[in-house]
């Protein structure tokens, strides 16, 4: 992890032991197939605040992970009466670790699920408890800052002090290079304000912020629709049932970023002849006076869905441009939702790129929800967008 903070792990060659695909294991992954019913074995861990790893038997578990929370990653969690430590507190506050073992051969291969703080831990009369936990950024979330603070100089520096300020065993590993930030002021008091400058630091650069299946803080690029696929969901294989539909909501062809104070200024525009949502070439050329001059549509042309964002941290028109270009790849399109169910696949996470082969052609998707249930018992529904 040469050339990075301290604090900051590089998730590049592997030097910090974290895989960064989430792909099936190869080992496994003929028991994956539609039809295939697997040996599964879940494992969760109570990690108390004091310190410790006491280990709980399971009755059901499931997580659901969408890219809609804050906290990527939401698991339920079935524990029995524990007649032999009867005094065992399962409370909210303490940390659980889950993982799922698929057998294979004579090996059982390690699907991690997360890393949890209990936010809900009812029991019922016969003593069972029902947990409920949400990944870290949850905690961030939760962590309000006290006073503004000022965000400046290196941006991977900065989002690793507000993570662990809240998480103060977190590290985080970053898969994008370090980049300056210009001095910004991220008020303190409301409610997520310690999210609040932990996204808009990476919104600025481009990058996405998230705690990963084996509990670890990551930094990326934001995931877009393009590259080879981590796994796929083939007609007669995997693909239990599908349908899909286009709409033009969250579409937008025309993008601008600007700082707060609205010094720095960039823009980007839909300037790919052929694509559906392509302004126009008049338009790709007055997009260079838009800031002072606006923008107006072109007849016979998909027309104008235009945006404007303000964000901090933004210390240039050349950083705020690519900050443009960013936010506009993911939404220059009309939309395809695809409605999927695949057979289980329990290390499907959220930015996983998919190849849904299920209609001709094949679609290349990101997924952006999926509900699993840990003991390989049933199907899984996907929220996509192609």
């Amino acid at each position: 992890c040469v050339g990075v903070p301290d604090d900051v792990g590089s998730a590049q060659g592997g030097d910090c032991g974290v895989d960064t695909v989430s792909a099936p294991d190869p080992r496994a992954a003929p028991m994956l197939s539609a039809g295939q019913v697997p040996r599964v074995r879940v494992e969760a861990t109570l990690l108390p605040v004091g310190g410790g790893a006491i280990p709980l038997p399971v009755s059901s578990a499931r997580r659901r992970s969408s890219a809609g929370y804050v906290h990527r990653h939401e698991l339920t969690l079935v524990v029995p009466d524990l007649p032999d430590r009867p005094r065992l507190d399962l409370g909210a506050g303490h940390m659980v670790m889950v993982s799922t073992s698929i057998r294979a051969g004579r090996e059982w291969v390690d699907a991690p699920q997360g890393v949890y703080r209990i936010t809900d831990a009812p029991r019922d009369s016969a003593g069972t408890w029902s947990l409920t936990g949400k990944s870290e950024e949850h905690v961030a979330q939760r962590a309000d800052l006290l006073c503004d603070v000022k965000a400046e100089g290196s941006a991977l520096e900065f989002l690793a002090t507000m993570i662990q300020g809240a998480c103060p065993d977190a590290r985080l590993l970053a898969d994008v290079s370090d980049v300056p930030l210009a001095a910004t002021k991220c008020e303190s008091g409301q409610s997520g304000s310690r999210w609040s400058a932990i996204e808009s630091v990476a919104a600025a650069c481009g990058w996405s912020v998230w705690c990963d299946l084996r509990g670890v803080w990551r930094v990326g690029p934001r995931r877009r629709v393009e590259g080879s696929p981590d796994w796929s969901v083939r007609k007669g294989a995997s693909a239990v049932s599908w349908g899909s539909a286009r709409s033009d909501a969250e579409t937008y062809n025309v993008v601008a970023v600007r700082d707060r104070d609205r010094r720095f200024w960039g823009i980007a525009v839909d300037d790919r002849p052929g694509s559906p949502t392509y302004v126009g070439a008049d338009v790709v050329q007055w997009s260079r006076s838009a800031r002072t001059r606006g923008l107006n549509a072109m007849p016979r042309t998909y027309g104008l869905y235009a945006h404007v964002v303000e964000m901090d941290g933004i210390g240039s028109d050349a950083q705020a441009e690519a900050a443009a270009q960013d936010a506009l790849a993911g939404s220059a399109s009309v939309r395809r939702s695809l409605e999927v169910v695949s057979s289980w696949q329990p290390w499907a996470d959220v930015d996983d790129l998919l190849l849904i082969d299920t209609e001709a052609p094949a679609v290349l998707a990101v997924l952006d929800g999926v509900d699993v249930d840990l003991t390989g018992d049933s199907s899984m529904r996907l929220e996509v967008r192609s």
